[in-house]
Formats: C-alpha cells, structure tokens, sequence
C-alpha cells in the first residue's frame, strides 16, 4: 500500500503548527489551545506570511454561520496567549484582516503508529452526563461567553462561591457543545472523594476504561484518549486540588484534541487554564422598579420560577415587589440561595422570608436528595470554609467585620496584633479570592475586595464564636478613625477624586461608629471616631448623619475631657443642623460654644468656621446688619491666616450681606471681585469646611443683584451659571441655593412659567433626595406662588399654606419673608382679603426691622392690599407705594422700582390722574435696556400707551 501522506507540519524557530495532531508546539512542548483558535492559525500560517481578510477567517473557521467581530477578537485573543513570548508575530492590520510573520519550513510524516484510541463502538459521540436539569434561567450571556472559551482554550476552569451554579452551567453548556466531540463526553464527579490519589481511577471509571485500579496513571488514560476529540467535565475539584491540576496537566499535554471544562472553588494554577468566575445573577436596584422591570433580572425570574413550581397558585404582584427586591439583593444572587428561598416563600411567603433574611444561615435549607453541601446553605459553606488553612480561617473571620469590602491596608489593621508581615497578609487575601471567599472589586476598585453578604453572615457568625470579635472591632474602628481623619478635598487639583474615595468607605464608618457606642463599645473611640468623620460628611451633605453622630458623641463629654474633639463636634453638628433643619437655638448655642473654645486654642481654622456659621445664621435668620460685623471679623482672621483664598470668602460673605440690604451696587462689586480673585483649585476645601461653594455662591448672589436693578436677562444667564457651577462641584447644598433664586423670583418675575416650573421640580427632587427640610420648604412655597401667578390663587394656597409654614419654621427668614408677600397677596387673590392684609402687615414690619432688600415689594404689596380693602381710601396706599418707589430708587432696584410704579398708576388711572401716571412710568421704562417680555414691562408699557394722550 501507498504511504499515506499526513496533514504538514510548519515549523519556524522554536515553533511548530503540526496540522495532523491539531498541535501549536514552542521548543516541543505543547501549548495549550482551543480548537477555533488552532484552526485560525492554520489559515494564518497556510498565507505564507500574507494579510489574510477578517471575513475571510470567519467564513473558513465559522462556515455558514453569523459571527460577530467580537468573537473573533476573543480568539484571536487566545492565539496571541498561546503563541506566549513569540506573540508579536501576529500582526493585526486595523479594519482589513492578520497576517503571521516568519520564516516558515514544511515537512511531512507518515501517520503515526500506536495510537490508542478510546473504544467508543458507535460513530455517534456518546456521554454518561446526567439527564438535564430545568433550563437556566438568567444565564444566557455568560453561556454564550462560555462557549465562546471554549472553542479558543482547552482548559476551562468556572470558579466561584458554594451554590453559585458552576455544576449546572457546565452540563447546560457541555449538552450544547457536545456534538462537536466526536470521542465523547465525560463527566467526572469528585465530591464524594476523600483520597487525592484515587483521582486517576475515578477519572478512569467514568471514561469506561477497563484497566486493573494498580495500574492506572494520568499518562496511561492520556494514551488511551489519544488524539480522539474528546471532552471531559471534572466536577468539585476544590478538594483534591493538587491531583486534579496534575492529571489535567498531563492529559492536555499529550491529548491535542482534548477539552476540559473544570469546576472548583479554587483555580488550578496550570499552564494553559483560562479561569472563569461565574459571576452571581443579576439583581434588581433597590429604588423599586416595576414588576415587569424586576423581572428581567435573572435573580428574580429565578426566584419567581421556583416558587410557582413548588406553589401552582401563586402569581407575583405588584405587593411582592419590595420582597422579591429584598431577597435577591440580601442573597447576591446566589442560585443555590434563591432556591432554598423560593422553598420557604411557597410556605411561609415571600414578605416573611424577606422579614428573617437576617438568620439566613438557619432559615434557609431545602433538597433532601442533594448532596449533604447542597442541603443548607451553613452546610455549602461549611464545605469549603473546612477546606481553609486555619490562619486563612482566622482572616476570613475578622475581615467580615468589613461590611462594605475592603483595602489591603484594612485586613492589615484588623490582623495587627499577631505582627504578620503585610505580604502574608497579602498572599492570605489572594488565597481567599483564588478560593472564592473573597471579591475583587472591579474596575471602579481594582485593589479592594469584599465578601457576599451570606458569606460574611457565616464568617462573622464564626469571628463571634472565636472570641475575637471585640478586638477585631476596635482595631477596624481605629483603622477607620485614623482614615477619616486624613480627608482632605485639597488633595487633588478638583476635589473629584477624594470624595469618591471616602465615600466607599462610608458603610465601614457606619458600622465602626454603631460597635463604639454600643453597650460593649468604646465610646472614647466612638467621640474620635465621629469627630474625623465630621470634615467627610459635610463635603458629603450626609447632614443627618452629621447631627446624629456629633449628637452621641457630644452625649459623653461629661466623662471626657478632650476640648478639641468638642471644639470640631460642635462646630460640625452646628453646620449640618443650619442646612439640613434650619437656625435653631441649639445650632447657635453649638457655634457660640465652639468659636469660645477655637479661641482658647488659638485655632485660626475653626474661628472662621464658627464665625462662618454665625454669620450663616444671622444672616438667614435676618439680623442683617450684625452680619457686617461677622463679615468683618472674618476677614480680620482671614487677615492673620494669610491665605488670599480667606479674604477672597470674606468679600463674599460681605456681599451677600450687602445684596440681602438692598445695597446692590456694592454688593455687586464685592461678589465680582470674589468671582475674578478666588482661586477655582481651593473650591472644593470650602465645600469640605463650610458647606458652600464660594464662586457659585457669588454668582448666585449677582444675579439677585441684577435682577433688582433691572438686568433681568442678564441675572438669568447669570443665575444659570451659577447652578451649572454647583453642579460641577456635585455638591447638594451648593446646588440647592444655586437653584433656589431662579426658580423662586428670576423665572417667575420674567413670565417664564413653564421653566419656572421645571426649576422647582429640580430643586425639589434634589431636596428630598438629600433630606434638606430647608430647600423642601422653599420649591413648595415657589410652587404654591406659581400657581396663583398663573391663575389660580386657590391652588396656589393649598400649596403655599402649609409649605410657607414649614418654611417659617426652619427660622430661613431671607426666603421667609419673600414668601411671605406671596402668601399675603394668594390670600387676598383666593378670597381672603383681611387674613391676607394682616400678613402683609406682619411681613413687612418684620422686613423694615431687617432693613430687608425687599421692603420695597412689601410695601407694594401693602399698599395694593389695602386699596382692594378700602377702595375709597386713597392716601394711605398712595403714601405706601410712593414710600415703595422712593426705596426702590434708592437702593438703584429698578425692577421693584417698576413694580410700585405700575401698581400706583393702576391706582391713579380710575381717579382720573392718566398725566401723573405716564409722568411717573416713562422716565422708569426708558431705564431698561432688557427683560422687555417681562410681565411688569409688558403692563407698564400698556398703561403709558393707553395714558400717552393725556400727559
């Protein structure tokens, strides 16, 4: 007989691409790769070094079948890793195609003897795979990623957590593949398996060798499977780790056709094995979607799925929800989980298991014919927890008192009393992530880790019972002390990634803040604790947390003797009650206290912030002239901080002082200084120390300014600037008081209604996502004024009513008083002239005692009360609205200037008095150069038309 001649064998330098034995060798060992993979670099090497198309490669590797670019990559991928150091040789030319350089020779051979093939008796592949399970539910794209590894790696190992689903995901996938493997499918199951060298016979049994036990060895079985095309599942390895890794290593080396798809808890370390962790199924958010939105997460169809299978009539609805939400987040969208779960809600429901999630461990078991691991969820932990070392035991142990994840440096401080070096702490880390105990966070946190939530529930069940669990707490709660103590927004250029940082750590603080003052805590600990956090929660406008925090710490200093710690509590509880609840007496007793104390220390820092603070209540609460004396002391500190950035604040708290007096033109000069000279780098420091953002606040305050004298155009660019540059800095204090102007007085006074509207909505959305009663009051009282402005002043008092009351409260006098023109002229609009009248008068008394910027608009609305009251008494109006103009003209406030003018000549026009009035009007209008759409222009502007022939 001829010789046959076998399929060629390229060979250039150490490589060799043997097409008869489906081999890529690199100095005659064989490297490991997938089928899909070893058939690309057939075509590549077959060109002869030439640019082989992209479309071409698909049609010849994937003949008949729609492709994406992307699975393509994912091999190409895998043939770069397998070709190792000579991985430059495949060159990628952008949009067109690959080509594989080097000099390549070609030799053929005859076709090997003694080949040893497994008996399969049938052409047909055959497998001893279980019978299939129910379908997956939630896995259809890791799946699809699956198969593509599969078809580039020959080694395939899932890890993962206990109960996470690698066994049933291997045998849905190996189902699916399995017709590619004409010399079968084998599955191997090792978790009943004690003895690590029993491993060759098991494996030799499932593949139906007929060898005597003594005899079996991995490189025996290898020459049995030979170059057939052959596929084995190798079960639960985790165990028996080490003979596992070694019999995979030996069969891939010498059975080129041979796949293996792994699952273990912990990876193999072999050459060639591309690891995939199965990840948890996806769950829903939190914020509640709907129930059809709830089910297109793979957690919740789970859950849904199993319970009507075990409970035919039930039927999800919309009261499940919060439930069904609960369970699958508490859970990590563990499958074996979920499952236990669902069992439970068939008969004790859903809101009840979701009730006692906090006794998982206990509450949840299920199957009686599962594997004793898979019968409770303790016991699918309690596998592998035994499985540890016992020092890995000890760090698992104290690192779940971490509740949102942590840092290397974090298991570091919770181990510091047995003085390990930090890289045993380190390999200790690594090990329980290779183990599947541990998480790496990701993109967003490449260096942290964290344990799911069932997994830290078992751990933190065992750091109790090991008697470490007050030590572990105290050194995690000193670890967190010492890091929050460190926050310092001036540590990068814009602030933007300090914040973020700490803010991940913000569950941990919780936690550690929660043991200090516990009954078995240290509430020393706990005062320092809460006074190093104080710098990170008001940057963080966590002001409710502020105040509660500040509040027990500040509980225990009649046994604690630490003036500093008070000084800071104070100063930050203070703070957090100004912007969160308002100018309570409290609020000013904590700044009083605290400025008295930074004093006694000579601290600069936090003199400026108490006077800030004090200078923040006056000047909301309206004492408004003692507020110039606070704008002058701090700029005395600012004076002997020499720091140009104080001086620069002091000029703002100046001319916010001066707009709020009516004393625009200075106040103008002021908050534009402030504006050109404060430097933009140190915004987010004042935003960490005073809750404010000094450029958007003097923007803000301009357009106030603006909008007085006329500019109404202008103070609207001018006031969306200001809300663009709080929004910049993401800080909810800073943009609700950016907001709070425009949507209040610029937009309504303007005629722009509809995004009047549109402002409110925001201001309002952002006030109750951030929990600032303060800003809450003002959107509703700026929505209960819109109404009446379009129309209809009932709405508008339904609204204006209780919200002008909450406002009133929070002691917001600056918006309070505002509003309470609004509220006086809605009362009389809806009916009720004579209530209304009195609270005209009250606002305005109160107002002139302020010496107010709006007291020209107060008395307007005064006078126009009292004409609509006593329509035959003319004088007394007249003198208020004339008392109105005359202010208004002094204070160079055009606008409210226009306001008293048009309501007089309104006044004058039925007494016959059309001269006067056009006399009083047109020298007013011929000031504006803008804002000419705005109703008061647009009415003015009518009365001189219809009073033009009679001047």
């Amino acid at each position: 007989m001829p010789t046959q001649i076998r399929p060629p064998v390229y060979e250039s330098g150490d490589l060799e691409i043997d097409l008869f034995r489906r081999e890529l060798r690199r100095g005659g060992i064989v490297a490991p790769v997938g089928s899909r993979a070893f058939e690309i670099l057939e075509v590549l090497v077959q060109a002869g070094g030439e640019l082989v198309n992209k479309y071409d490669i698909i049609d010849r590797v994937w003949p008949g079948i729609l492709v994406e670019e992307n699975t393509l990559h994912a091999q190409m991928t895998a043939v770069r890793r397998a070709l190792g150091g000579d991985r430059e040789i495949l060159k990628t030319e952008a949009g067109r195609g690959y080509r594989l350089l080097g000099t390549w020779t070609i030799h053929h051979g005859n076709s090997p003897d003694g080949v040893i093939h497994l008996d399969t008796g049938a052409t047909d592949a055959r497998s001893n795979f279980p019978a299939a399970a129910p379908v997956l539910i939630g896995r259809e794209d890791v799946t699809r990623q699956l198969k593509d590894y599969l078809s580039a790696y020959r080694m395939v190992t899932l890890t993962g957590p206990g109960g996470i689903g690698k066994t049933v995901l291997a045998l849905d996938i190996a189902r699916a593949i399995l017709p590619q493997f004409d010399g079968g499918g084998f599955f191997i199951e090792l978790a009943s398996l004690s003895d690590p060298s029993l491993v060759p016979i098991v494996v030799a049994n499932s593949l139906g060798l007929k060898i005597g036990d003594e005899s079996i060895s991995p490189e025996l079985i290898a020459k049995s499977i030979g170059s057939s095309r052959t596929f084995l599942i190798i079960d639960n390895c985790e165990h028996v780790i080490d003979a596992v890794a070694d019999i995979c290593q030996t069969l891939l080396r010498k059975c080129p056709l041979l796949s293996i798809l792994a699952t273990s808890r912990e990876v193999l370390s072999i050459d060639g094995e591309y690891v995939s962790r199965v990840p948890p199924l996806d769950v829903p958010p939190e914020d509640r979607p709907s129930l059809g939105d709830v089910l297109s997460y793979g957690a919740a169809r789970l859950l849904l799925a199993r319970i009507g299978a075990l409970d035919s009539q039930f039927y999800p609805q919309d009261q499940h929800l919060s439930s069904i939400v609960a369970i699958c987040r508490q859970l990590d969208g563990i499958p074996l989980a979920i499952e236990f779960a669902a069992a439970r809600s068939a008969t004790l429901g859903l809101h009840e298991v979701a009730e006692r999630l906090g006794d998982r461990l206990g509450l949840l078991n299920g199957r009686r014919r599962a594997l004793p691991r898979h019968r409770t969820l303790r016991a699918t932990i309690d596998w592998s927890y035994d499985l540890l070392t016992e020092s890995e035991r000890r760090l698992l142990r104290r690192v779940s008192i971490f509740p949102s994840g942590f840092k290397l440096n974090g298991a570091i401080a919770v181990m510091k009393d047995l003085d390990l070096p930090s890289g045993e702490v380190a390999e200790g880390v690594a090990s329980l992530v290779d183990k599947s105990f541990a998480i790496l966070g990701g993109k967003a946190s490449p260096s942290r880790w964290r344990l799911l939530e069932t997994t830290r529930a078992y751990a933190l069940e065992k750091l109790s019972s090991s008697g470490d669990y007050t030590l572990t707490a105290r050194r995690h709660a000193e670890h967190f002390r010492d890091f929050f103590a460190t926050f310092d927004p001036d540590a990068s250029p814009e602030g933007g990634d300090e914040l973020p940082r700490f803010a991940r750590e913000v569950d941990n603080l919780r936690a550690a803040l929660n043991w200090t003052f516990s009954a078995s805590g240290d509430l020393v600990l706990g005062a320092a604790l809460a006074a190093a956090a104080v710098k990170f929660w008001l940057a963080a406008s966590l002001l409710a947390e502020c105040c509660d925090w500040t509040s027990k710490a500040l509980a225990q200093f009649n046994g604690i003797d630490n003036s500093e710690q008070e000084m800071v509590l104070r100063s930050g509880r203070a703070l957090a009650v100004l912007f969160s609840q308002g100018m309570t007496p409290a609020a000013h007793a904590d700044l009083t206290q605290a400025l008295a104390i930074a004093e006694a220390r000579g601290n600069i820092e936090y003199q400026q912030r108490a006077v800030y603070g004090l200078w923040l209540f006056n000047i909301r609460s309206m004492p408004l002239r003692g507020t110039l004396a606070l704008g002058r002391r701090y700029a005395e500190l600012a004076r002997s901080d020499a720091d140009p950035a104080a001086t620069t604040m002091a000029d703002l708290f100046m001319g916010t002082a001066l707009t709020y007096l009516g004393e625009y033109v200075e106040a103008a000069e002021l908050l534009e200084r402030t504006i050109l000279n404060y430097p933009i780098e140190r915004r987010y420091r004042e935003l960490a120390r005073l809750g404010i953002d000094p450029r958007a606040s003097a923007i803000g305050h301009l357009s106030v300014c603006l909008f007085s004298r006329g500019s109404m155009d202008a103070a609207i660019r001018v006031g969306e600037r200001a809300i663009e540059e709080a929004r910049q800095v993401d800080h909810p204090i800073a943009t609700s008081m950016a907001m709070a102007w425009p949507a209040s007085l610029h937009f309504p006074g303007i005629g722009a209604f509809d995004t009047a509207e549109q402002y409110i909505a925001a201001l309002l959305e952002h006030a109750n996502r951030y929990a600032l009663d303060t800003y809450r009051a003002i959107a509703m009282c700026a929505k209960g004024r819109l109404l009446a402005m379009r129309g209809d002043p009932r709405a508008g008092l339904a609204v204006l009513r209780p919200s002008f009351a909450q406002l009133k409260a929070t002691g917001y006098q600056l918006f309070a008083s505002f509003f309470h023109g609004a509220f006086a002229e809605t009362l009389a609009a809806a009916g009720n002239l004579d209530e209304g009248l009195a609270e005209a008068e009250l606002a305005l008394r109160h107002a002139e005692q302020m010496d107010y910027m709006f007291v020209p608009e107060l008395l307007r609305i005064h006078g126009s009360l009292i004409a609509n009251r006593n329509p035959d008494d003319h004088l007394v109006p007249e003198q208020l609205l004339l008392r109105a103009i005359h202010l208004a003209h002094r204070q160079q406030a055009l606008y409210w200037e226009l306001n008293a003018a048009v309501s007089l000549a309104e006044l004058w026009q039925p007494q016959g008095r059309q001269a006067e009035a056009y006399a009083l009007l047109s020298p007013i209008c011929r000031r504006f150069t803008e804002g000419f759409a705005a109703p008061v222009l647009v009415r003015a502007n009518a009365l001189l038309r219809a009073t033009e022939g009679c001047r």
